[in-house]
């Protein structure tokens, strides 16, 4: 129960590093495989959320096309 223990935060590549240490021989495909069947699913939390700028836009000078 390493998914309830981590309060559902693990995805298969953590739970499958855990496996790993505490002894158990697995790779991570079965543990996807596992958890898929199962429904588990790790929480994922979008740590960027863009923000609509309703400024009005600035008129600027084209330095590309200056003259040096």
């Amino acid at each position: 129960m390493i998914h309830t223990d981590c309060k559902g935060r693990y995805g298969a590549p953590k739970i499958y590093f855990l496996l790993l240490n505490t002894g158990f021989s697995v790779s991570l495909k079965p543990v996807q495989r596992i958890m898929r069947k199962a429904n588990i699913y790790s929480i994922t939390i979008k740590r960027f959320r863009p923000h609509s700028n309703n400024k009005p836009v600035e008129a600027r000078e084209k330095v590309l096309e200056r003259e040096v």
